[in-house]
């Protein structure tokens, strides 16, 4: 069922696994593949938090959590 659903996906769009340790990914859309440029054999069994890796973020800033209208 994911590897069609994978096939047919045509937007970025990632799914985990709340119930295990870390909730790793379990599937990802090859759109997400593509905008990240991380391949599914590098990224399923990892938690998405790496895709932060390098960005300055302080939850406490406004702007990390508050959308701007453009």
């Amino acid at each position: 069922m994911l590897r069609k659903w994978r096939q047919d996906c045509k937007f970025c769009v990632t799914v985990a696994n709340p119930q295990a340790d870390d909730s790793p990914l379990i599937a990802v859309s090859e759109e997400f593949e593509t905008m990240t440029g991380y391949s599914r054999s590098e990224i399923l069994g990892v938690n998405c938090r790496f895709l932060n890796q390098g960005v300055d973020m302080n939850p406490q800033d406004p702007s990390v959590t508050t959308a701007h209208k453009g």
